[in-house]
């Protein structure tokens, strides 16, 4: 048993280790493919990062009038970063490492950019559309200027427009303070313009004051994104980190194949130790179970016979009551069966004188020399004798005597076949029985053991036949009366059998108004050598018996019973084919 756990931990382990080993070795990458895919990933982000700033700069002067480009290569930049860290760079491998480091610094890079481009892209939008509304207002100020002869006014809202397109595309050579200072210089011109044109003033103003904030928002932001850290140079630090990752890795690798070569031929010289000592572990075993099993079967054997033998002495012990059955029922024929024969016998001692005087007369009568009148004599007296034994001895009574005493022997020879038939173990095959038949031959060859008790039977009628062999079916309906007659009182006891047909199933239904069993003796009821009664009354096992029959013939079994109340035997056949 210990070489067997030491055995069982030894293969465990080695299995254990080497999984590991394998399980490591497999989750450093492959070198030249996995090379090959990250350097192409990683040009692939460093020219994605310069295409954005690019693109930037081409949306600030105008060169790009929407930002469709610049939002693509945004979102493919995102989605080449994630790809990147799901495919080689993901924790569970780069975990703790300088590669680790470098990639997420990058990451971080790429979010704040992604950022920047939005906040550039609103702040350009608005710029936008400064530029395009300053002319337009301007333009028409202008000309209002010029219709009221305000020629002051006119020029500075004409100077506004040049000096403003110049400030948000190239930036103004002017003072930024003086710019600024615009949009005051066209509130001051509100007074002497035209009423109808006064919102068109405060409209101009606005678009220049609007100009100048998302001018300057505008420089800011495509300044941070223009000066935040090398793309190129973040790529080039990642790429450094990746090479000496992976240098890392081969020689993890290297290790691990010495490893695994040293752990492979461990095994094998295990494994060679193992199999030699588990085939003689084998044949040791081997010679154990053949003796074991020699030892199981012949301890079979003997428990086969000894069941045997207990099945035949509580066969027997049936068989007593049954004797003493058949006691009974026998001295009822045999009783008037002598009678008759001691009648007919005194019958025949008055017949022998008169047969003496017929055998005198015959041999008289035979005489040659005979005298007639003595022989008339002889005749006359003969013939009064023989109207006299007629009287008293006729042929009819002699009959009805010889009769009753050929039925009384009769009765006797079958009593005595069924003792025979009961007392050896049947072989006979089954055959189709009827149930009542058998309940009502098992309560006549019970007599004896029910005595003075009530005996009710409900037989159904008719009742489809059961298959089965019949004196099995006796012994089993015999050995339930027994029990029943037992469990009652011997003046005051009843019990009721009834028979029925329902659900497929012939039952036979034995109840009885005895002590009850209780249910701890009620769930060991059918086990071999398990009694409720006293000691040398039983043997316990009348109902084991019984149960292994019922089953035999596919049949069941089922026990109710109540303390002080009684008990109600269900056995259920099915019916035959």
């Amino acid at each position: 048993m210990k070489n067997s756990i030491l055995f069982a931990v030894i293969i465990l382990i080695a299995i254990a280790g080497g999984a590991g080993l394998f399980y490591v070795e497999s989750r450093l990458p492959n070198d030249v493919l996995t090379n090959q895919d990250v350097n192409s990933q990683l040009l692939k982000l460093d020219g994605l990062d310069s295409n954005i700033n690019e693109l930037a700069l081409r949306s600030r002067t105008n060169i790009d009038t929407n930002y469709d480009m610049l939002v693509r290569s945004t979102v493919a930049l995102e989605r080449a970063v994630s790809e990147l860290s799901e495919s080689h760079f993901n924790e569970s491998k780069i975990s703790g490492s300088l590669l680790e480091k470098r990639f997420n610094t990058f990451k971080t890079s790429v979010e704040v950019k992604v950022d920047q481009v939005e906040d550039f892209k609103s702040s350009n939008s608005v710029l936008r559309n400064s530029e395009t509304y300053i002319p337009l207002v301007g333009a028409q100020l202008t000309e209002s200027a010029q219709q009221a002869e305000l020629t002051d006014v006119s020029d500075l809202y004409k100077q506004v427009v040049i000096d403003m397109l110049e400030f948000t595309r190239q930036g103004s050579r002017k003072p930024i303070a003086d710019v600024i200072d615009y949009r005051n210089e066209i509130l001051a011109t509100e007074a002497v313009m035209p009423e109808a044109v006064g919102i068109k003033v405060l409209e101009f103003a606005n678009h220049v004051a609007t100009a100048i904030d998302s001018k300057t928002k505008t420089d800011q932001y495509l300044g941070k994104l223009l000066n935040s850290k090398n793309g190129s140079q973040q790529v080039e630090e990642i790429s450094n980190a990746w090479n000496l990752w992976q240098l890392d890795n081969n020689n993890t690798r290297e290790v691990l194949r010495y490893y695994i070569i040293a752990y492979v031929l461990v095994m094998m010289g295990l494994l060679g130790f193992l199999f030699f000592r588990l085939r003689n572990l084998y044949k040791h075993l081997d010679r154990e179970v053949e003796a074991k099993t020699a030892e199981v079967k012949v301890a079979y054997d003997e428990l086969r016979v000894s069941e045997r033998q207990l099945e035949q002495t509580e066969k027997m012990a049936s068989l007593g009551q049954l004797v003493a059955g058949v006691a009974h029922e026998v001295n009822t024929p045999l009783g008037y069966t002598l009678s008759n024969l001691e009648t007919i016998k005194a019958k025949f001692s008055g017949l022998m004188p008169v047969l003496s005087k017929v055998d005198a007369l015959a041999s008289y009568a035979a005489d040659p020399q005979r005298d007639k009148s003595a022989l008339s004599g002889m005749l006359k007296d003969q013939i009064s004798a023989y109207r006299q034994l007629g009287d008293k001895h006729n042929p009819e009574s002699m009959n009805l005597l010889l009769d009753d005493a050929s039925e009384g022997l009769r009765e006797i020879k079958g009593i005595v076949a069924s003792l025979t038939s009961f007392s050896h173990e049947s072989d006979a095959p089954t055959e189709n029985v009827d149930i009542n038949e058998r309940i009502e031959y098992s309560l006549k060859i019970s007599t004896p053991t029910i005595a003075n008790r009530t005996i009710t039977t409900n037989l159904g009628s008719p009742l489809p036949n059961i298959s089965g062999v019949p004196d099995q079916l006796v012994r089993v309906f015999t050995n339930i009366i027994s029990n029943a007659a037992h469990a009652t009182d011997a003046d005051a006891g009843e019990i009721k059998v009834t028979t029925k047909f329902g659900n497929g199933l012939v039952q036979a239904i034995f109840q009885d108004n005895g002590r009850g069993i209780d249910p701890e003796s009620l769930k060991r009821i059918v086990e071999p050598f398990f009694t409720t009664k006293q000691a040398g009354e039983g043997t316990g096992l009348g109902l084991a018996i019984a149960d292994r029959i019922i089953q035999s013939h596919q049949g069941s079994i089922r026990f109710d019973s109540e303390v002080g109340t009684g008990t109600t035997v269900t056995v259920s056949f099915p019916v035959a084919d």
